[in-house]
């Protein structure tokens, strides 16, 4: 079974399949899985999502507009392993649409499509015995929620019944993004491993690297969905190229904040570590200003211009090729146009020196042969 969490935390992003087609939602998964997600839930849409968000809702009552139905995510999810085997691919269902399948069906169609996993949001684990049977027989993954109201008897069923991995929920209450993580994800985390060795992925309301990076202290992977839902609803036309770009700045910011053991300070560590950021800064630009200076002397008798476009576009599209986060590729084309400005005008100033200021030196000049 696929899913891949070496890289902590991996990122396991979440779509509501049909929102707001299912042509869209092909592209968007496929975008996703080049932006570097590890595992797609399949969001397969219900008429009555008790556990979701007002995002989550929307887009099922758009994909039930269109009249997508489990078997036509079954279908997409086939179509989507033709284009990738690694990515992990979970049904993300409430129990009614596979039950109105039936069990046998389903879990046999889903293997059949390539599905790895599959996950009943309203199943109590008390209740799954024939789900579980079919699943085995199709060697699929049943995944289970874990709450922080779960009691330890609970805990011990789920870990016990789990397979693939434990999706464990970060707060109670619908999806939905959130502002900050609440302590319960990391002390819920901490419950289960004394019952499981199976990796644990956290959910409900990541929508932030800070708060990816913050799951990856402790868990094995983060679910992206509400964002990502919100992201499709608010860029159409673009679903597939904003999704990614999101996906790749989550991914890239997290590991990078990770590496460095960022995700574990505090405000004050902050303002100090930015105070050296800033400082270390300050001399590179300076030490950049001074290469400025001499290619502008270099450039006084010569033909050369003083502005290059070809050359200063070079230059920004080497940073950005280079680049490995947290900021994006925009945001640093931005930054590095306002630099090479700055350059721009120290060489001016070289080639082309100030009038007042060279008539200054020439009296001073002046003066000392006096």
């Amino acid at each position: 079974m696929p899913f891949h969490f070496e890289d902590k935390p991996a990122l396991i992003a979440y779509v509501t399949c049909g929102d707001p087609d299912l042509a869209t939602t092909r592209e968007v998964i496929l975008a996703a899985i080049d932006a570097g997600a590890r595992v797609i839930e399949l969001g397969v849409p219900f008429s009555d999502p008790l556990a979701d968000g007002p995002v989550i809702q929307r887009a099922s009552e758009r994909a039930l507009k269109q009249g997508v139905s489990l078997q036509q995510v079954l279908t997409l999810a086939s179509e989507i392993r033709e284009h990738s085997q690694s990515v992990g691919l979970v049904i993300f269902s409430y129990l009614n649409p596979i039950l109105r399948m039936g069990l046998a069906k389903f879990c046999h169609v889903a293997r059949m499509a390539g599905i790895d996993g599959t996950l009943a949001t309203d199943l109590p684990i008390e209740e799954a015995a024939e789900y579980l049977r079919e699943a085995r027989k199709n060697d699929l993954a049943t995944i289970f929620l874990a709450a922080p109201t779960s009691t330890d008897e609970r805990l011990k069923l789920i870990a016990k019944f789990s397979t693939g991995f434990i999706y464990a929920i970060s707060r109670t209450g619908v999806t939905g993004a959130r502002q900050e993580m609440t302590g319960d994800a990391k002390t819920l985390v901490k419950r289960l491993r004394r019952f499981t060795k199976l990796p644990i992925a956290v959910g409900f309301g990541i929508s932030t690297a800070e708060q990816f990076a913050a799951v990856g202290r402790f868990a094995e992977a983060g679910v992206v969905g509400s964002a990502i839902v919100h992201l499709i609803e608010q860029n159409p036309g673009r679903e597939a190229a904003t999704v990614a770009e999101f996906v790749r700045s989550l991914v890239a910011r997290g590991s990078w904040l990770v590496a460095r053991g960022w995700n574990s300070m505090d405000i004050s560590d902050w303002r100090k570590k930015i105070d050296e950021l800033d400082c270390k800064l300050a001399a590179l630009l300076n030490e950049r200003a001074a290469a400025a200076v001499a290619i502008g002397r270099l450039k006084r008798n010569t033909s050369l211009p003083i502005y290059e476009p070809d050359r200063e576009r070079d230059v920004i599209a080497n940073v950005q090729r280079t680049n490995t986060g947290p900021l994006s590729e925009r945001d640093l084309g931005q930054i590095y146009e306002r630099i090479m400005d700055v350059m721009r005008s120290i060489q001016k100033h070289e080639i082309v020196p100030d009038e007042n200021a060279v008539a200054k030196v020439a009296e001073n000049d002046s003066r000392r042969k006096r």
